[in-house]
């Protein structure tokens, strides 16, 4: 249960992460042109 519990927790934090990191590039890539 616990385990299954850390899994849900990693996997929203790898898809915040991976979210913000998209952001963050397109926001780079529109300051930079």
């Amino acid at each position: 249960m616990v385990f299954l519990a850390q899994l849900c927790l990693s996997s929203t934090m790898g898809t915040f992460v991976h979210l913000a990191g998209s952001t963050a590039m397109i926001t780079i890539v529109a300051s930079i042109l």
